[in-house]
């Protein structure tokens, strides 16, 4: 069976509100508020302006996972993260393809910033390593 959908902007604003709370919940609501984000708050409150996505099969873990061997599909991981100059925000659920969005371009969050969660219901979330670039 195959099945086939179209991601629209409403399902992209949903995915970039969820990242941009992991933002503010890990980064803090200072570093949230600081003019980089705008866009993303714009985009997220009032569908301004189109955010750059894709979907991605790739491990999410590329440091604890492979292509073959991958986490139990029980868990829901999330990260932010600079890549290729920009900083990406990239979600998972239960090993579903990888939502993956920039966030903010042409900027980077300084290497403390770089954060990943997997959560997992009824365990407390685990922190993930950043993939090498």
């Amino acid at each position: 069976m195959e099945i086939t959908s179209e991601i629209d902007k409403p399902h992209k604003r949903a995915i970039a509100k969820i990242l941009m709370n992991f933002v503010v919940f890990h980064l803090g609501r200072d570093e949230a508020l600081r003019p980089r984000w705008d866009f993303l708050r714009r985009y997220v409150r009032n569908g301004e302006g189109e955010i750059k996505a894709r979907l991605s099969n790739r491990p999410f873990w590329t440091g604890q996972e492979t292509d073959q061997l991958r986490f139990r599909d029980d868990s829901i991981s999330v990260r932010i993260e600079n890549l290729n100059g920009n900083i990406v925000g990239a979600i998972q659920f239960y090993n579903h393809p990888i939502y993956e969005m920039i966030l903010v371009e042409n900027d980077a969050l300084s290497p403390d910033q770089e954060i990943g969660r997997r959560y997992t219901p009824g365990e407390l979330p685990l922190q993930g390593e950043k993939r090498p670039v």
